[in-house]
């Protein structure tokens, strides 16, 4: 199966700039893994962050929760990406 990572410092960045492409590359067959901070999500609220969350489980999309550019690396390192 093909493979996407998606990274970003915040979920806000996945809510206004990423999700058409994942649910572009979920059509295409890929799966797609997501490594953001879902605790300090940004500029949307707590309710909305949950809802994103929600939503990327429905594309069957990996979620990890990283909170630093050092654990995003190990994130990278872990998914063989």
């Amino acid at each position: 199966m093909k493979k996407a990572l998606i990274i970003a410092s915040v979920a806000s960045m996945i809510d206004q700039f990423n999700l058409s492409n994942i649910e572009i590359l979920s059509s295409l067959g890929f799966q797609v893994e997501i490594a953001t901070n879902f605790v300090e999500c940004g500029n949307i609220s707590i309710e909305k962050c949950e809802k994103l969350y929600g939503l990327l489980k429905k594309y069957d999309a990996n979620i990890v929760t990283a909170f630093s550019g050092n654990e995003c690396i190990s994130v990278i390192d872990k998914m063989h990406v």
